[in-house]
């Protein structure tokens, strides 16, 4: 299992796919900065709820949450009959990260950078 931290910068809508497959992506900014100068080192993390495992209402965009979630990558053969290999994390669980006082903390939308997701 691998957990990150981050605040979210976009949760895109569910996409019915097949008749037993739902896809809903969120996008996490797990940028890290440096201490001295305040440089930001932009790093975002796509993850996907399979199926509704996870009910992602009330999560916005800024809010800094705990995110729990599976490596899931398999090998495959094309329509071209060419080897790939695809790799997703997957959602477990995701909670609303909390500061010293036990309130929820989130990144103002100034601060945040604006980001265009692929549909």
């Amino acid at each position: 299992m691998i957990k990150l931290k981050g605040a979210i910068a976009a949760v895109k809508n569910p996409k019915q796919i097949t008749n037993k497959f739902k896809l809903q992506e969120l996008y996490l900014d797990t940028s890290s900065y440096n201490n001295y100068t305040g440089e930001k080192y932009e790093n975002y993390a796509k993850i996907q709820n399979i199926n509704d495992s996870v009910d992602l209402n009330g999560l916005e965009q800024g809010d800094v949450v705990d995110v729990e979630c599976y490596l899931n990558g398999r090998f495959f053969t094309n329509r071209n009959n060419e080897p790939g290999f695809m790799q997703n994390l997957n959602i477990k669980a995701v909670t609303k990260a909390k500061n010293t006082q036990g309130q929820t903390i989130k990144v103002p939308l100034e601060q945040m950078t604006t980001i265009e997701t692929p549909e």
